[in-house]
């Protein structure tokens, strides 16, 4: 079985990817953290905050989510062109070099990453939207770990949270690279009840004597 951890940092409203590892069974952990270059961290592989990244982290905080829901049957992310899931299909069938410093390259020198998804209408060859849901067999959600400023997050409510926030920056990056513009911050395009739950979801995140069901107060 394989096993990957999620390193988030946080930053006033926003939370980032900052650091990622990934262990194939009885293979080499491969380790990866933001940047253009691994800068301090020897061996080690890097990636930027993009969007497909973004997707990364969405697609697997979604399948923790789900494993105490009721939609089994259901992709774990899906959407069409311009959506998270359009993104990570396309980084998926690209293969840039973020993705191998991530999870590794097989015997075929394919990415790791090919076969802990299972894809739906890849590369949208079809009318509708591209599907793609974590393959269980090989990494059970009990094996993904997500870290925010180095503790450990459990809540499916906190999951939940962190999503929305992504898929808030999502948007914004998306938007920004056709404007021409990088990295705005994550509230400032948050609008109505998802933002606002975005963003006091991530202060409930920070300040943990605050209990999760003050989310949704």
């Amino acid at each position: 079985m394989a096993q990957l951890t999620l390193d988030f940092a946080s930053s006033d409203d926003q939370i980032q990817l900052e650091k990622t590892s990934f262990r194939l069974a009885g293979d080499l952990e491969y380790i990866a953290v933001r940047g253009k270059t691994a800068g301090a961290y020897k061996c080690t592989g890097s990636f930027q905050w993009t969007p497909a990244v973004k997707a990364v982290c969405v697609l697997f905080l979604q399948a923790l989510t789900r494993r105490h829901g009721n939609h089994p049957s259901r992709p774990t992310i899906s959407g069409r062109r311009g959506s998270p899931a359009s993104s990570l299909d396309y980084a998926i069938e690209k293969e840039p070099q973020w993705l191998c410093d991530m999870f590794g390259l097989d015997e075929s020198g394919k990415t790791n990453l090919r076969r802990l998804f299972l894809r739906t209408n890849p590369r949208g060859k079809r009318p509708g939207p591209v599907s793609i849901s974590l393959n269980g067999s090989l990494l059970p959600t009990t094996d993904i770990k997500v870290l925010v400023d180095s503790m450990p997050i459990h809540d499916p409510a906190l999951f939940e949270v962190i999503i929305a926030a992504l898929n808030d920056e999502f948007i914004q990056s998306v938007q920004a690279r056709q404007l021409g513009f990088f990295d705005l911050p994550i509230v400032v395009a948050a609008k109505g009840k998802t933002g606002a739950l975005a963003k006091r979801g991530i202060d409930t995140i920070l300040h943990p004597d605050q209990t999760a069901a003050s989310l949704f107060a």
